[in-house]
């Protein structure tokens, strides 16, 4: 099996992302791991604003997906131009290849060619699966965060291209405060605090 990662090319329907996004997040659910896919409509609209999908391929089958959104952040890690990557997503068959380091490899490249520093992600606090190949990469936990729309919470994680500028200690202590913070606004209803 050759796996190659390469930009979505004009041939691939977006549909076919979505497919394996669903696919990949169907075989991962769980009673407390059940987090929203992207939509056509959604995903339409990233691409036609600026957002650029990279695809893992089996010879003319998509096996694997990343987004990579440009931002524009103001966040105790991050001020500035961000890489948001979305739609992160590889078939369950196809687990165990690093099919997802590619997909990261890929997305820091294409980074570094928009001038970006930092990458980041957010995925649900009970996604241990991504969580620990996202760290394994490099991410560090900089985030947590409440999303009362949809009653759930997310860890969000970050990737410093050119080598992380703060100390563990500075992103252990960042990360617990806004865990802290979310758990109070959720007990109390009060935003900040």
């Amino acid at each position: 099996m050759t796996i190659r990662v390469v930009q979505k090319p004009e041939n691939v329907p977006l549909q076919d992302l979505l497919d394996v996004m669903h696919k990949a997040h169907d075989a991962a659910k769980t009673d407390k791991l059940n987090f929203p896919v992207l939509t056509l409509e959604k995903l339409s609209k990233l691409v036609d604003t600026g957002s650029v999908c990279f695809v893992a391929m089996d010879e003319d089958t998509v096996v694997g997906t990343i987004v990579c959104e440009p931002q524009i952040i103001d966040k105790w890690y991050a001020k500035g131009n961000v890489m948001a990557w979305r739609g992160i997503a590889v078939l369950p068959e196809y687990k165990g290849h690093h099919i997802a380091r590619q997909l990261y490899d890929a997305a820091v490249e294409y980074a570094k060619t928009q001038n970006v520093e930092i990458c980041y992600m957010t995925m649900s606090e009970f996604n241990e699966h991504h969580l620990h190949v996202a760290t394994k990469y490099g991410f560090q936990l900089v985030e947590y965060v409440t999303h009362r729309k949809l009653a759930h919470s997310s860890n969000r994680v970050a990737y410093w291209i050119h080598g992380c500028p703060f100390t563990e200690k500075e992103i252990k202590k960042q990360y617990r405060n806004s865990y802290l913070q979310a758990k109070w606004e959720k007990l109390t209803g009060k935003k900040g605090g």
